[in-house]
């Protein structure tokens, strides 16, 4: 589900009947907000770019958007709609970035909140780092050892594993969010356009086609050069135990 929210608010009494009307037509997620709807999710993003506007986010740099006052809202709507309700009994673990190290924001926050919600939804709540989390998708057969980058809309998450210990944890405060408004400013695109050829565009970032693939292609590289370099940067500082040579 996307993490995205719109609000319509409506000019008339009818007004509002007819978007209603519209928004169940399309089986929209929605939440009523005095006499305004706030559309979350994959519907908020397409009603945002139909509209040539920006969706906005609940959550901002990996965490709740301390800017939007409906964000928990919609995100426990979101939420719902992933999951639905738990037994009480039922184990739910879900992932949480790490410490930025370009930036200062508190995670602790966030974490509690959700941790409150799925609870509160009948389920038992663990958090998890999100970049330790793709160890035991993609390191089982590796001895749980290697370097995992989760390339987030809002935070790089990355986590060095040796033998099922994540050593190192960080995060990296830009993503998917800053290329689509780097991109955005740079070719005077909206945003959202961006968003949308940048996840459903098929896109080389190699050898991109038009404009808008090439801009998206540039801030690509720059985010992974970024990457790359604060990785280097967390190895060198770091003690790191004696690893065996493979």
């Amino acid at each position: 589900q996307r993490d995205a929210f719109f609000k319509i608010v409506p000019k008339s009494e009818v007004n509002r009947k007819a978007i209603r009307t519209a928004l169940e037509g399309r089986r929209a997620d929605f939440i009523i907000e005095g006499d305004d709807f706030i559309v979350v999710g994959e519907n908020a993003l397409l009603m945002a770019n139909e509209r040539n506007l920006n969706a906005r986010r609940p959550m901002s740099k990996g965490v709740l958007s301390p800017q939007e006052k409906s964000s928990l809202p919609i995100l426990k709507l979101i939420i719902k709609s992933l999951i639905g309700v738990g037994g009480g009994n039922t184990n739910l673990v879900f992932s949480v970035p790490a410490d930025p190290v370009d930036d200062s924001f508190d995670i602790h926050y966030h974490t509690e909140m959700l941790k409150a919600y799925i609870k509160e939804m009948g389920f038992i709540p663990t958090p998890l780092n999100e970049g330790f989390a793709i160890a035991f998708s993609e390191l089982l057969n590796d001895n749980l050892t290697g370097i995992c980058v989760s390339w987030g809309a809002g935070l790089v998450n990355i986590a060095v594993c040796y033998e099922g210990d994540p050593v190192i944890q960080f995060a990296l405060t830009k993503g998917g969010d800053w290329i689509d408004q780097s991109v955005g400013k740079a070719i005077d695109l909206n945003p959202t356009m961006i968003q949308i050829e940048k996840e459903e565009g098929n896109i080389d970032i190699i050898n991109p086609v038009g404009k808008i693939q090439e801009a998206i292609s540039v801030y690509y590289g720059i985010l992974i050069d970024y990457a790359l370099d604060n990785i280097l940067f967390e190895l060198e500082r770091s003690k790191l135990p004696a690893f065996r040579e493979a």
